[in-house]
């Protein structure tokens, strides 16, 4: 009987990862919040992240860059923030997205946690030599994983299967106007305007210092006032790296890679054209623990897309965090052993 119940139990977690690589979902970097068979796994952390997305420069007029003038800050003085719309395609036009995100995970149980993302966004464009700026509080998440697989630490190759899902709330503003009065794009908002349900599984495992993981995230999203709503929408990420230690300091140097699809806006029951996304990007990273400190940084450059002559072309992804990691003597819901 405990053999069936062990079966039962492999063929509901495959069914489970099978329907999320299906379902059109989309992510917000879910694999910080679990970092699985690494230093201070099955801990509780507070922590902040920065994340820096580019948009640079057109496929038959510019390849653009990675950090294009006045994307990360306005070092030219003589830009000014836009007041007009044009559809004249610029060499150097970018739509640009910075965020800094307060980050919380907290263990209720020793199989669940509760993940809090409280994010600040500043995001620019530039149309034509003229640059927008847009900054606020965006779109909280709050997230639930449970660790449906988890190998102790005496085994010689580990294993964490963590499932999950979750709420994006609708604290940021979707209805910040330019110079002129109208209602700046939808997608430079701070916020979407909607309500947003997530679901995520994040598989991790390590042995012999080898580390690597994998996570497939989506989100199903809500229409906001202005009846507007992004497509169902998937992200994808995986990694693998090497874990050097000496005496309290750990460093794990990575290659990692990223995918994100989804089909564009809807505007009216309209599918925007030019909205849609597929684009895959990989790049180098390194975490550096130390006692209860751990620091992140991760570059992703872009590997494929579908091109489109009008759309801005994908240039990159830089990602980098500070955490503390505090271990849990007892839980909400269970009381650990020590």
């Amino acid at each position: 009987m405990r053999h069936a119940t062990k079966n039962l139990l492999r063929v509901a977690v495959l069914i489970v990862l099978c329907l999320l690589r299906h379902i059109n979902v989309s992510g917000c970097d879910i694999c910080g919040c679990f970092i699985g068979v690494l230093p201070y796994d099955n801990q509780s952390s507070i922590g902040i992240m920065h994340r820096y997305r580019i948009f640079s420069g057109y496929p038959s007029i510019s390849r653009g860059t990675l950090f294009p003038q006045g994307a990360y800050r306005v070092s030219n003085p003589s830009s000014v923030l836009h007041t007009g719309h044009t559809n004249t395609l610029a060499p150097d036009d970018f739509e640009s997205y910075k965020v800094i995100e307060l980050r919380g995970k907290l263990f209720i149980h020793e199989r669940v946690e509760l993940n809090f993302i409280l994010p600040f966004s500043e995001n620019r464009s530039k149309t034509n030599g003229e640059i927008e700026k847009i900054n606020g509080l965006g779109d909280a998440t709050i997230l639930a994983g449970f660790h449906l697989v988890k190998t102790g630490s005496d085994k010689k190759f580990r294993h964490r299967l963590v499932l999950g899902a979750g709420i994006k709330l609708p604290t940021g503003n979707c209805s910040s106007t330019s110079g002129d009065g109208d209602r700046n794009f939808i997608l430079i908002q701070n916020g979407t305007g909607s309500t947003d349900g997530i679901i995520y599984s994040a598989y991790t495992g390590g042995g012999n210092n080898f580390r690597w993981g994998a996570t497939v995230s989506g989100k199903i999203n809500g229409t906001n006032k202005y009846n507007e709503h992004l497509s169902p929408s998937s992200a994808s990420t995986v990694f693998f790296g090497y874990l050097l230690s000496s005496g309290d300091w750990h460093f794990l140097p990575q290659i990692s890679g990223y995918h994100e699809f989804t089909r564009g806006l809807w505007e009216n029951n309209q599918l925007v054209a030019e909205t849609k996304m597929n684009a895959a990007l990989a790049g180098p990273g390194l975490d550096v623990y130390y006692k209860n400190l751990r620091f992140s940084c991760d570059l992703q450059l872009p590997v494929y897309e579908i091109e489109s002559p009008a759309n801005l072309l994908n240039r990159g992804k830089l990602m980098i965090s500070f955490n503390w990691s505090f271990n849990q003597l007892h839980f909400l819901f269970h009381k650990k052993n020590v």
